[in-house]
């Protein structure tokens, strides 16, 4: 799999508040499966090299899952769907017939930065 895993531990969300209700946590649940979404979008919109367009095409989300305090969902290329030229495409690399050093695309990272910050404005308006 190359994708970002996100992972919230609801433990220390609620250490910082009193009395959570319960209408809190689902509404982490729901915050987190935006941004998974939209996580997804950012990155599909993202990938810059489209030769036959599998490596944009492959770009998917998962269903955020709560497993006792912790909420989790991701974004990215899913294992069934990656090929490992997403990944040297993502980091960058150096081209061997060439000899010249291909710039790293940085869709799943720059998509996770910006989804990131969506992610913590949504919780933060939340416990308002």
């Amino acid at each position: 799999m190359a994708a970002i895993r996100w992972n919230s531990d609801l433990n220390k969300l609620i250490t910082h508040l009193n009395n959570v209700p319960e209408e809190l946590e689902q509404a982490v649940t729901e915050v987190t499966q935006e941004s998974v979404d939209e996580g997804s979008h950012i990155m599909y919109e993202k990938v810059s090299r489209v030769d036959r367009g599998v490596m944009k095409e492959s770009v998917g989300s998962g269903p955020v899952e709560k497993s006792g305090t912790t909420v989790s969902g991701w974004f990215g290329w899913p294992d069934e769907k990656v090929e490992p030229y997403f990944v040297y495409q993502e980091q960058g690399f150096n081209n061997v017939w060439s000899g010249e050093d291909v710039p790293p695309m940085h869709a799943l990272l720059e998509s996770f930065i910006v989804e990131r910050e969506s992610w913590f404005s949504r919780l933060k308006a939340l416990m308002k």
